[in-house]
This record gives structure tokens, C-alpha cells and sequence, in this order.
């Protein structure tokens, strides 16, 4: 794929432009993004080819071009729900020309971003409930089983199944999922959702195994994916909260992996991530007893998460900052509860 990649952007460079080169530069602008880890020049490419879009006439690679362009490249260097619109307008053509995997594509990745984003959990529920059939109809049945994870993991969220991080319920059946075969990809993103159940629901002694267990296995088996970011925070936060809990090492030394992996996006201009490395920099100075400064990043991390519409992410870092502050300020606490249980709801 490297190899083939790269010669379509050497032949665009030196033929002029067909129809599929701005697949070819999307392509190319993933690897350089996913794989070599430079965001800013993976954009240069991923813009690139959705200007290649307006100057061809066949619209059979628009929607593939978009969903590479978007999901693996500038969800990573733009904010992410600027990707909306695009995403549904590719699905849209994507159909029309006949190109349904690209499609389907388009449309599990808005999904995704749009829960990752801190969208309403009831539209993002009615949104898989009405494209899993239309999925499974077209024979995509890797998109329909990502699709189902993630309307499941809203169902859960919203208190609509018998158990809170148990993936049964209208959506599916956990048990029956686990007894079949899966890609390595869909059993990625099974953990991840786990991962995120573990971590609203405050079972972090099974997120911080899960964590353990399978590390930074997601970003690397599935580079590009948003749901990467949600996993890699949600890991985060049941491993400092294991370490806070049990004085233990091993869970604060484990916590540094998806801390500094988060971190280093932020680094590399990743705009999507700064509430995130704010509230477990927050978690870092509580477990280290550092009162003050855990105040001002819990803080921190509340407002850039408002600011920048991520309600779930302020809704937990309010609920960790009131369970902090219960040995502390019991007055401060009840406050910082109520407020979470105000982002709770409008979530």
C-alpha cells in the first residue's frame, strides 16, 4: 500500500490530475499523519486532495477521499466536529455514486466523532439505530458491528441496560458478540467502548486491568481512529484513580502510557486533546497530593472542555474533582457533584 500510494502521488505530480489522485494524496497524507506521526504535514496533504475534488468530474471518489481526509488526518489537526457536515455530505454522494464501503464509512466515522465530540447520547443512539439496517442490508457488516458498539455504549450511557458496562441490551448481546470471530480492529474498538464504560460508571478497577492489558493496542492497530482519543483518556483516568485508591505503583507507573500519549499529541497540534491532558495532569497532582495545583487543572480542564463542547468531558472532570475534594472541602465538593450531575443531563 506504501509503495502503490506513493507513486500515485508521484504520477499526479508528474501526469497532472485524474480522477483518482486526491484518493492517492488522502492516502498518502494518512500514512504521514497516522504512521509517521506529523500532523501538520498529513493535513497539507489531506487539503490537497479535497481541492483535487473540485477540479474532476466523476464523484466516485469524493466520499472515500473525505472520510480518509477526515478521519485519519484533520480530526487529528482541526477540531473534530468541524468534520460533521463534511463526513454527511460524503456519505451522501458516496451513496449516489455507488460506492457504498466508502459510504458506510462516511457514516460510522460521524458517528463516532460526533459521540467522541460529546454530542446528545439520544441523537447519537437514533443515528445508529437508523443506519444499522441500511449497513446490514448492504452486506457491511464490519460497519454495522462498529455501529452496534457504539449505539450499545449509548444505551448503557443512558441507563437503558440492565448492566451499566455490560455491552447487552437492544443493541446487542455481549456474550453472543465475545463467542465470535472479530478483525483485530472491531475487537479494538470492543475494549475501547469498554474502556469508556469503565470509566463514566467508575469501575476503574476493571478499567485499569483492561488498560493494562492491552496498552496503546488501539492507536496502534487502529491509527486515525477518533475513538483512539476517548480510549486513550478513559485508560487514563481508572488507572490514576487505581493509583489514588491504592497507593499502588504499578497502576500510576501504567497511567503514564495514555497521559504521555495524549500529551504528545497536544504537542504535535492535536486541538481536540487539551481538555484531556488537563484533567489527567489534574489527576497526576492529586495522586502526588499537590492540592493546589490539582484545583487549578481540574479547573482547567472543566472549562476547555465546556469551550470547546465536550460536556462529558466536563461532567467526569467535575464528579473526579468533587471526589477529590470530599477530605478537603465537603462545602467545595457538593458544588463541584452538582454541576457534574448538570453536564450529566444536558449529555
Amino acid at each position: 500500500m506504501i509503495l502503490s500510494t506513493s507513486r500515485m502521488v508521484q504520477w499526479t505530480l508528474r501526469y497532472g490530475v485524474n480522477d483518482y489522485s486526491p484518493v492517492g494524496f488522502a492516502a498518502f497524507g494518512l500514512m504521514v499523519s497516522g504512521i509517521n506521526g506529523d500532523l501538520k504535514a498529513g493535513a497539507v496533504y489531506a487539503n490537497t486532495a479535497l481541492t483535487m475534488l473540485n477540479t474532476i468530474k466523476t464523484k466516485i471518489t469524493f466520499c472515500r477521499t473525505t472520510y480518509i481526509s477526515r478521519n485519519g488526518i484533520l480530526n487529528w489537526s482541526t477540531p473534530m466536529q468541524s468534520s460533521l457536515k463534511p463526513l454527511s455530505e460524503g456519505y451522501n454522494i458516496g451513496m449516489h455514486a455507488g460506492d457504498t464501503e466508502s459510504a458506510m464509512w462516511a457514516c460510522y466515522i460521524g458517528i463516532s466523532v460526533a459521540s467522541v465530540s460529546g454530542k446528545a447520547l439520544q441523537s447519537i443512539e437514533k443515528d445508529c439505530s437508523l443506519y444499522i439496517p441500511q449497513m446490514e442490508e448492504l452486506g457491511r457488516k464490519e460497519h454495522a458491528g462498529l455501529t452496534r458498539l457504539e449505539r450499545q455504549t449509548a444505551l448503557n450511557l443512558m441507563g437503558m441496560s440492565d448492566n451499566t458496562v455490560i455491552l447487552t441490551g437492544d443493541a446487542m448481546d455481549e456474550r453472543l458478540f465475545l463467542d465470535q470471530g472479530h478483525s483485530p480492529e472491531m475487537q479494538n474498538a470492543y475494549e475501547a467502548y469498554k474502556s469508556v464504560l469503565y470509566s463514566f460508571f467508575g469501575e476503574h478497577k476493571l478499567g485499569a486491568e483492561l488498560a493494562i492489558a492491552k496498552g496503546n493496542a488501539f492507536v496502534k492497530g487502529s491509527p486515525g481512529m477518533v475513538l483512539g482519543i476517548a480510549d486513550a483518556f478513559a485508560r487514563g483516568i481508572s488507572l490514576y484513580s487505581m493509583a489514588r485508591e491504592t497507593k499502588s505503583t504499578k497502576y500510576k507507573k501504567e497511567a503514564t502510557r495514555p497521559h504521555k500519549l495524549l500529551k504528545s499529541w497536544l504537542k504535535k497540534g492535536n486541538p481536540n486533546v487539551q481538555h484531556h491532558v488537563a484533567i489527567l495532569d489534574a489527576e497526576l497532582a492529586a495522586l502526588q497530593g499537590k492540592s493546589t495545583e490539582a484545583s487549578k487543572l481540574y479547573r482547567k480542564g472543566i472549562v476547555l472542555s465546556t469551550r470547546a463542547g465536550f460536556i462529558h468531558g466536563a461532567a467526569l472532570a467535575s464528579e473526579r474533582y468533587a471526589e477529590y475534594l470530599l477530605d478537603l472541602d465537603k462545602q467545595e465538593a457538593l458544588f463541584q457533584m452538582s454541576n457534574a450531575i448538570e453536564y450529566y443531563g444536558a449529555w
